[in-house]
């Protein structure tokens, strides 16, 4: 909910700066890889809830899209959202007694980030549509990634115990993308600072790259008709 009301109210603020702004949206994809953690793990006990097996929810692709102000001297604000629908948990636990099994019933997800950026634009070549730009965003990740089940695995010695896992994977946080934009098109290597894949409250980076098109949204003017 308060991703929501804050894209609500970015979105709000759009409508009423587009008046003497130009606005741009893009669109593209999105592709990251699993997390890489930045932070050890502390002395002492080691719990976690977090899903086993979760290579396919973190390596994955999405559709971009952001709206934004061009503002001076080449700023911009904007506000981006992504929307992917990938795998977000097993229902069923890991058979190891046999080499071979049957694929693992798994429960897939609509999944979305929503992010509010700034972006500085730096000229590379005077006249010309080229451009290094430079990111820095601060949002969510992972809405709607919540989980409750029940995992059994079957090991060669017979079945475990069995564990319930609950959570999600929802974490706010900042975000830094380093790209190129050649015309209307963009590429960037994006980095998420995030809680790890274990959900121990150590910090992760999530990087990933983006492929965008930037179009922009001209307002056309109404001629008055004199009677």
């Amino acid at each position: 909910m308060k991703s929501l009301f804050a894209g609500v109210f970015f979105l709000h603020s759009f409508f009423v700066s587009a008046q003497t702004s130009k606005t741009f949206i893009t669109l593209g994809i999105d592709y990251r890889q699993y997390p890489i953690d930045i932070e050890d793990v502390p002395r002492g006990a080691y719990s976690s809830n977090a899903m086993p097996y979760q290579d396919n929810f973190w390596n994955t692709f999405s559709i971009c899209s952001r709206f934004g102000l061009n503002l001076k001297k080449k700023w911009s604000i904007s506000l981006a959202g992504y929307i992917r629908y990938n795998h977000n948990h097993y229902l069923q636990g890991v058979n190891l007694a046999t080499p071979r099994q049957e694929k693992i019933k798994e429960k897939k997800k609509i999944k979305f980030d929503l992010f509010i950026d700034a972006e500085k634009k730096i000229s590379l070549k005077k006249g010309k549509n080229r451009f290094l730009t430079v990111l820095a965003g601060i949002g969510f990740t992972n809405i709607n990634t919540g989980y409750d089940v029940f995992l059994q695995d079957t090991l060669p010695s017979g079945p475990t115990q069995g564990y319930r896992y609950t959570g999600n994977y929802l974490h706010f946080g900042p975000r830094i993308n380093l790209g190129y934009q050649y015309e209307k098109i963009k590429f960037s290597i994006d980095t998420y600072v995030i809680e790890g894949p274990d959900l121990t409250n150590l910090t992760s980076l999530w990087f990933g790259a983006s492929l965008c098109y930037e179009i922009p949204i001209r307002k056309k003017n109404k001629a008055r008709t004199k009677k």
